[in-house]
């Protein structure tokens, strides 16, 4: 797996505070079309931040889709990353390098990754008023547990994070965080802790909640056949025929579907017909990433998609570990950034919820980080695109190319 997985996660999620930051969510269609959205402007440093981002995501999609066993898999890498890098915050010495590493910041100051994080969070909540993108972060400590006065400051200045003090000897801790999830996340993601986890001394958690409508209309909807991995099955398609920005590069078609002022898209990755999914999922890369996504332009495109809704949950520590966040969970981590008690990571967890319609597309996602004490050029004329078949998509900010959340269909 590469070492960068973590990275695309940082892209996604800025944690904006234990308040949500927000923006409301208004009905736009053909007939009525908002003004184009603003780019979002990133020097040359933050565009190398938001490409190692992008590649993390890719990387985690593609191991953890492996590892499923033909399972769908949808994550949102700027939660994972986001979640983590305020975790890093609080770490020194080799454990700090290690987290940095597997985020893959190693050539930057964590000072200015932060201050990506801070920047690059404000600008895509503001980039699009007619789409709701909400965002939060929170930390927990047991009762127990002194957190530094630097580590607090650091938590609230980039990532817009407050300290709550709870018993986690009580199970009321647990319903608290549990609560404070579903709160952010507008009930789709319920519960993040479980009761087992009595005896936490830290939990570092990131809510994300996405909801968009799309910029066009579709044409209307019938049942039609979906080729699924295991067996072909019957599935609602919608369909519309109209201009999208489309390319095909190493063996994929792609097409971006807009959102609002066009700020945001669904972005879907299709394999050639007869293609093998999983050897296709296997094959992309950051850098073929990069090239399909890079290829595309405006073009008339006959569009039928099937509408879906999932809910996933992965724990992430084996995957962490395997990008060389090793001490980070052992009784060796050195967390004294964040408190003088002696600290590990227990578990990075997280889940996920997405339902893709006529009318747009809602996602939410939560990580937490549960802490314990230790001692081409255009065609002509329309291009079908037939979604019948497993595809990888993704819900990307359109100026920067950041990946918030990312996903396989089959």
């Amino acid at each position: 797996m590469s070492n960068r997985i973590i990275a695309l996660f940082a892209s996604c999620v800025l944690l904006i505070s234990c308040g949500v930051s927000t923006q409301s969510c208004c009905k736009d269609n053909a007939s009525t079309p908002l003004p184009d959205a603003e780019p979002i402007a990133l020097t040359k440093a933050q565009a190398a931040m938001s490409s190692v981002i992008n590649g993390f995501g890719v990387d985690l999609l593609r191991e953890l889709y492996s590892a499923e066993s033909g399972k769908d898999v949808f994550v949102s890498p700027l939660s994972i990353s986001l979640a983590l890098s305020m975790t890093a915050g609080g770490a020194k010495g080799e454990t700090a390098s290690e987290m940095t590493s597997a985020l893959g910041f190693e050539g930057f100051a964590p000072e200015e990754v932060s201050a990506f994080y801070r920047y690059f969070v404000d600008a895509i909540l503001a980039v699009d008023p007619s789409t709701t993108l909400e965002v939060a972060n929170s930390i927990w400590t047991d009762k127990s547990i002194q957190i530094l006065k630097s580590y607090s400051n650091y938590a609230a200045k980039y990532y817009g994070s407050d300290v709550k003090n709870v018993d986690f000897s009580k199970v009321a801790a647990i319903k608290a965080v549990n609560q404070w999830c579903s709160d952010k996340t507008h009930g789709k993601i319920k519960s993040i802790l479980e009761d087992s986890d009595l005896g936490l001394a830290v939990v570092l958690a990131n809510a994300l909640y996405f909801n968009g409508t799309w910029r066009f209309e579709f044409s209307g909807t019938e049942r039609d056949t979906f080729h699924g991995i295991s067996a072909d099955r019957k599935e609602d398609f919608m369909y519309v025929t109209s201009r999208f920005r489309y390319g095909e590069s190493a063996g994929f078609q792609a097409v971006d579907l807009p959102y609002g002022n066009g700020a945001f898209c669904l972005t879907v990755l299709l394999p050639a017909e007869g293609a093998d999914f999983g050897k296709a999922v296997a094959s992309l890369t950051p850098a073929v990433w990069s090239a399909v996504t890079g290829s595309m332009y405006s073009n008339e495109v006959n569009l039928r998609l099937p509408k879906w809704k999932l809910e996933y949950k992965a724990s992430l520590r084996e995957y962490l570990e395997a990008l060389g966040m090793r001490l980070a969970f052992t009784g060796a981590a050195d967390f004294s950034g964040m408190s003088d008690t002696p600290m590990c990571i227990d578990f990075v967890r997280h889940k996920t919820f997405i339902d893709v319609n006529e009318k747009g597309t809602e996602a939410a996602a939560v990580t937490a980080v549960g802490m314990k004490a230790t001692s081409a050029g255009p065609g002509f004329g329309p291009v079908p695109f037939v979604a019948d078949r497993p595809f990888v998509y993704a819900i990307r900010e359109r100026s920067t190319g950041a990946v918030i959340f990312i996903g396989t269909k089959l």
